[in-house]
């Protein structure tokens, strides 16, 4: 449930692995639930996404008692941090890679553009059929040309930021792991 920019969740597990892993739950049990597709981290990860206003994560974890140990929920929020962390670097990678491919793909849109400009600048007035053609081609190349590196550079980018976003508040939920 979501609470004043607070997640609140309750997972029900057979084993804490099923934080990291998808559960091993068929939808014919009856202790399937709306998460039980995707890994308890995922699941939390997913939510802030859909959730963007949301600041906290508090997570508690229902598991069979015979699998809780004392320093359970310790190892836990230690483990849960380093996922996320490492999941917001793998997401930041992502980010650097799309910045370089788009700014590459803009030199290149930059280029034919002033190609294209020149030749409007040379042609604009002909009355030649063939060459009036190619300069229409030629404006729609450039369209297409500058969609990518555009689209990615303005939007793209901003939605890489929101995921590593997201993976960090994960990363400082406040965890309880209670017996079922």
């Amino acid at each position: 449930m979501a609470d004043r920019g607070v997640l609140r969740l309750t997972l029900r597990y057979a084993d804490i692995n099923s934080l990291f892993e998808k559960p091993d739950v068929s939808p014919f049990s009856e202790d399937f639930l709306e998460y039980g597709t995707v890994p308890g981290v995922e699941y939390i990860y997913n939510e802030l996404q859909a959730n963007p206003r949301l600041k906290r994560v508090e997570t508690t974890i229902v598991l069979p008692p015979e699998r809780i140990t004392p320093d359970l929920e310790r190892s836990t929020r230690e483990a849960i941090r380093r996922y996320c962390l490492a999941r917001s670097w793998e997401v930041g990678q992502s980010e650097r890679a799309l910045r370089w491919r788009s700014l590459r793909a803009l030199g290149f849109a930059l280029v034919l553009f002033v190609i294209y400009a020149l030749l409007q600048w040379w042609l604009g007035g002909t009355k030649i059929l063939a060459l009036s053609l190619i300069l229409e081609g030629l404006d729609i190349l450039i369209w297409v040309a500058l969609w990518f590196p555009l689209d990615a550079l303005v939007f793209g980018l901003q939605s890489y930021d929101l995921n590593s976003k997201s993976y960090r508040r994960a990363s400082q939920m406040q965890l309880k792991i209670q017996p079922a």
